[in-house]
Protein backbone atom coordinates (compact mmCIF):
# COMPACT_ATOMS: atom_id res chain seq x y z
CA UNK A 1 0.00 0.00 0.00
CA UNK A 2 2.68 2.66 1.07
CA UNK A 3 4.25 2.00 -2.65
CA UNK A 4 0.98 1.99 -4.79
CA UNK A 5 0.39 -1.24 -4.94
CA UNK A 6 -1.87 -4.24 -3.44
CA UNK A 7 -1.48 -7.57 -3.00
CA UNK A 8 -4.90 -8.92 -3.27
CA UNK A 9 -3.91 -12.96 -1.56
CA UNK A 10 -3.18 -12.04 1.98
CA UNK A 11 -4.60 -9.43 4.42
CA UNK A 12 -2.00 -7.12 6.22
CA UNK A 13 -0.87 -8.75 8.99
CA UNK A 14 -1.12 -12.27 7.49
CA UNK A 15 1.50 -14.76 6.34
CA UNK A 16 1.29 -14.88 2.83
CA UNK A 17 1.24 -18.61 1.38
CA UNK A 18 0.77 -21.10 -1.87
CA UNK A 19 -1.08 -18.75 -4.66
CA UNK A 20 -2.55 -20.73 -7.37
CA UNK A 21 -1.90 -19.98 -11.31
CA UNK A 22 -5.89 -19.25 -11.48
CA UNK A 23 -6.04 -17.00 -8.57
CA UNK A 24 -3.09 -15.18 -10.50
CA UNK A 25 -4.77 -14.72 -13.41
CA UNK A 26 -8.10 -14.28 -11.73
CA UNK A 27 -6.26 -10.81 -10.20
CA UNK A 28 -5.07 -9.51 -13.43
CA UNK A 29 -2.09 -8.14 -12.38
CA UNK A 30 -0.14 -5.45 -13.88
CA UNK A 31 3.08 -6.11 -12.01
CA UNK A 32 4.88 -9.34 -11.03
CA UNK A 33 7.53 -8.98 -8.15
CA UNK A 34 9.77 -11.60 -7.73
CA UNK A 35 11.79 -11.54 -4.51
CA UNK A 36 12.69 -15.34 -3.69
CA UNK A 37 13.97 -15.63 -0.37
CA UNK A 38 17.63 -16.36 -0.37
CA UNK A 39 18.44 -15.24 -4.12
CA UNK A 40 18.70 -11.39 -3.36
CA UNK A 41 18.31 -9.55 -6.88
CA UNK A 42 19.66 -13.11 -8.50
CA UNK A 43 16.21 -14.49 -9.78
CA UNK A 44 15.97 -14.70 -13.15
CA UNK A 45 11.71 -13.10 -14.62
CA UNK A 46 12.73 -15.59 -17.31
CA UNK A 47 12.50 -18.41 -15.08
CA UNK A 48 8.71 -16.97 -14.43
CA UNK A 49 8.13 -16.48 -17.81
CA UNK A 50 9.07 -19.60 -18.88
CA UNK A 51 6.62 -21.20 -16.63
CA UNK A 52 4.04 -20.36 -19.29
CA UNK A 53 1.73 -18.33 -17.02
CA UNK A 54 -0.01 -16.44 -19.75
CA UNK A 55 0.29 -12.94 -17.81
CA UNK A 56 0.30 -9.24 -19.36
CA UNK A 57 2.38 -8.16 -16.69
CA UNK A 58 5.64 -6.71 -16.08
CA UNK A 59 7.92 -9.03 -14.00
CA UNK A 60 10.76 -7.29 -11.93
CA UNK A 61 13.49 -8.68 -9.14
CA UNK A 62 13.53 -7.51 -6.19
CA UNK A 63 16.26 -8.24 -3.39
CA UNK A 64 14.48 -10.05 -0.82
CA UNK A 65 15.86 -8.87 2.25
CA UNK A 66 13.93 -5.60 1.11
CA UNK A 67 11.13 -6.74 1.62
CA UNK A 68 10.76 -9.38 4.31
CA UNK A 69 12.61 -8.67 7.23
CA UNK A 70 11.94 -5.85 10.07
CA UNK A 71 14.58 -3.06 9.80
CA UNK A 72 15.49 0.15 8.28
CA UNK A 73 15.77 -2.14 4.62
CA UNK A 74 11.54 -2.27 4.33
CA UNK A 75 12.08 1.92 3.43
CA UNK A 76 14.28 0.47 0.81
CA UNK A 77 12.07 -1.89 -0.51
CA UNK A 78 9.09 0.74 -0.89
CA UNK A 79 11.07 3.38 -2.64
CA UNK A 80 11.95 0.30 -5.14
CA UNK A 81 8.08 -0.56 -5.64
CA UNK A 82 7.16 2.80 -5.85
CA UNK A 83 9.40 3.38 -8.54
CA UNK A 84 8.72 0.24 -10.44
CA UNK A 85 4.57 0.93 -9.98
CA UNK A 86 5.21 4.33 -10.97
CA UNK A 87 7.69 4.30 -13.48
CA UNK A 88 10.38 5.40 -12.30
CA UNK A 89 12.63 2.71 -11.65
CA UNK A 90 16.37 2.36 -12.43
CA UNK A 91 17.14 -0.82 -11.37
CA UNK A 92 13.77 -2.22 -13.34
CA UNK A 93 13.89 -5.84 -15.13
Amino acid sequence: DAAGGAYPFADPGERSGEVSREAVAAADPEYVILHPCGKGDRADPDEFRERGWGLDAEIHVVDDSLLNQPSPNLIAGVERLAGIFHGIDEAAD
